[in-house]
């Protein structure tokens, strides 16, 4: 299963302890807002930037059962990830993901449908493939400082949480052979 999110990282990243958070939306009544009210809340109070706002709000939400871990708001589908950081610039790792899965016709058995697609930004190389199943692969290399980057493997619209953790067992052994 799924891990829910660590809230022992949010004191640190924020200007309040996950217990002085949950009793603040706790307070606001947030139980009856929506995830983007509450988000939107969270970073008024200027203790949280948006990004600590969105894991704040997951965080909540599957403390008061609103949301299993995983999955994505919305349909009500999971996700997963896995990533690893590994020697080379953004360019190189991302060209040995490419080496490794643009000629790949399945994952796990599960048949590509669609892709690899691949772009780039100025911050992130992306690769993206749609699997069979309807699930869709989103890879991401982004610089980590001099001579090393981190890929990432997203991998979203998944059908339950069982299926995000089988999947996240399956990229992270595949980040490991690419190390």
């Amino acid at each position: 299963m799924t891990e829910p999110i660590k809230t022992d990282a949010i004191a640190k990243g924020t200007a309040r302890s996950w217990g002085a958070w949950r009793a603040f939306l706790d307070a606001q009544g947030a139980r009856d807002m929506s995830h983007a009210d509450i988000a939107r809340m969270i970073v008024a109070t200027g203790d949280a930037n948006g990004w600590w706002a969105q894991g704040i709000t997951v965080a909540y939400e599957q403390a008061i059962g609103r949301r299993k871990p995983g999955q994505v708001k919305g349909g009500g589908t999971f996700q997963t990830a896995a990533s690893k950081t590994l020697p080379g610039s953004m360019e190189e790792v991302m060209a040995r993901w490419r080496a490794f899965a643009d000629t790949r016709r399945d994952w796990n058995g599960v048949a590509v449908e669609k892709g690899p697609e691949a772009s780039d930004t100025q911050k992130w190389r992306y690769w993206r493939a749609w699997l069979s199943d309807g699930s869709r692969l989103v890879v991401t290399a982004t610089d980590k400082g001099p001579g090393k980057a981190t890929l990432t493997i997203a991998h979203e619209n998944l059908g339950n949480g069982d299926a995000a953790a089988r999947w996240r067992a399956f990229w992270k052994d595949a980040l490991a052979r690419l190390a």
